[in-house]
């Protein structure tokens, strides 16, 4: 008897070693699959791990601070031809301008930056400081505007291989309008080429 009470004892002890703790913390398939080949989940791909995975490109950073600059001095030079009064404005309406720009700088030092852009000079009946485009800098905005016509065929081209991207094979005006100068499309591409080949 002495026997069988010790063999018994010493098969509680043994599945006792098989605890549900023991378990769970060697394998988490269970008791009958602890030697399975445990599969590893496969890499979390996200916007977040392209982001730190991307390698950086100074000469497109630099061009792109370019092109943000550009934008901002075009968006002024529209905000300045809109008015009726002339084609200048003062220095003080300039300033409430800084959200509709987009600067992150005053409109002072953003107008002192671009001397041979911004023309600063004395209202002769008012006596306050105002501001206007240099004719140089027209002259560079008309010219663009002639080859941009003259580029009329080319910016068809370019949009219609964008939308054979796509799988419907169609594409959004608003994301035309976003990418309209990268594109070489005019202002009025919506009239002056989308209608017009749109057969």
């Amino acid at each position: 008897m002495r026997l069988l009470a010790c063999f018994r004892y010493k098969i509680f002890r043994s599945d006792a070693s098989f605890s549900p703790l023991t378990i769970s913390s060697n394998n988490s398939f269970g008791l009958f699959n602890r030697f399975i080949q445990r599969r590893w989940k496969k890499p979390i791909v996200s916007a977040q791990t392209r982001l730190e995975d991307r390698v950086r490109d100074p000469h497109l950073d630099k061009f792109m601070t370019h092109l943000n600059k550009l934008k901002c001095i075009l968006k002024t030079h529209h905000l300045m031809s809109n008015r009726k009064r002339g084609s200048f404005v003062s220095v003080q309406l300039m300033s409430r301008w800084r959200n509709i720009i987009g600067l992150n700088v005053t409109i002072g030092s953003f107008i002192h930056k671009y001397p041979h852009v911004f023309e600063l000079f004395v209202h002769p009946f008012r006596r306050n400081l105002c501001c206007r485009i240099t004719r140089k800098m027209k002259e560079l905005i008309m010219l663009e505007e002639v080859s941009v016509k003259q580029q009329e065929l080319e910016a068809v081209k370019r949009v219609k291989k964008l939308m054979m991207m796509f799988v419907n094979g169609t594409l959004h005006i608003h994301a035309l309008r976003l990418m309209r100068r990268e594109l070489g499309l005019p202002e009025d591409f919506r009239d002056s080429i989308l209608r017009k080949y749109s057969g």
